[in-house]
């Protein structure tokens, strides 16, 4: 069980697992929790905890550092939610995310950092975390 504040760490893992996985390995690790940031923060937007500022501020660093911000093609969002499953954080019916409300500010839930979010509002972000230009 991590400690509310070690979670910061955790920020953009939870889709990265997923993306570097279902990549075959083929996304290192920080390239896919440079994506997994994106999805994270889109997921931000999605629950309106954040503005769209936030989202396209990650696309341009992550994009400044050459550095991958959206899902490969080959990646199916279905795909996605099935590799979230094994997700240490998944519990009940909801994956678990670390989010923001600013840069550099964690949005705190009910005392904690780890928010519960379902399958329906990941779903919705991840579809704009494919093409961006």
């Amino acid at each position: 069980k991590e400690k509310r504040e070690a979670l910061v760490l955790q920020y953009g893992h939870t889709v990265g697992h997923a993306v570097e996985y279902l990549s075959g390995y083929k996304l290192g690790h920080g390239e896919s929790v440079a994506i997994g940031m994106v999805a994270a923060a889109q997921i931000s937007e999605t629950l309106g905890i954040c503005d769209k500022e936030l989202v396209n501020s990650h696309r341009r660093v992550l994009k400044k550092y050459k550095l991958p911000f959206t899902i490969p093609a080959n990646i199916k969002i279905d795909d996605i939610l099935i590799a979230l499953r094994y997700n240490k954080r998944y519990l009940y019916d909801d994956v678990q995310f670390v989010l923001l409300n600013a840069i550099g500010s964690l949005w705190d839930y009910k005392g904690d950092y780890s928010i519960p979010c379902d399958n329906n509002i990941i779903k919705q972000s991840l579809k704009s975390c494919y093409d961006w230009y």
